[in-house]
């Protein structure tokens, strides 16, 4: 699903928007594959205006977005709970398994992950 946003021309939403970069594209796919590896399930997976690729995940109350940029810079995870924002960080290794860990065992007692 996530490759056949290459597919969409700019202003797909016709209000102007960025047709989704390659780059962001096979980000988001490799984090899939990531996630399936674990099987983790994606909630919710679209493209942005701003030709990002959003990630959804949820666990209850709580939710992880993880947007992917053409510029890795730009990489974020946004995360929240009951509908509030609780925390944003910049995408790299230890952000990600934090952030999942927090989403999968908000407890922290779970030792195989």
């Amino acid at each position: 699903m996530i490759k056949s946003f290459g597919n969409l021309d700019d202003n797909w939403n016709s209000y102007g928007a960025n047709k989704p970069t390659a780059k962001a594209i096979v980000k988001a796919v490799n984090f899939a594959k990531y996630l399936s590896d674990r099987c983790l399930e994606i909630f919710f997976t679209a493209p942005t205006p701003d030709g990002d690729i959003l990630i959804e995940l949820k666990n209850g109350g709580a939710s992880l977005e993880f947007i992917f940029s053409s510029i890795d810079e730009e990489d974020k995870i946004i995360g929240s709970f009951d509908s509030d924002e609780y925390c944003e960080a910049k995408i790299n290794d230890t952000t990600k398994q934090a952030y999942l860990k927090w989403l999968i065992c908000p407890d922290g007692d779970c030792p195989n992950f």
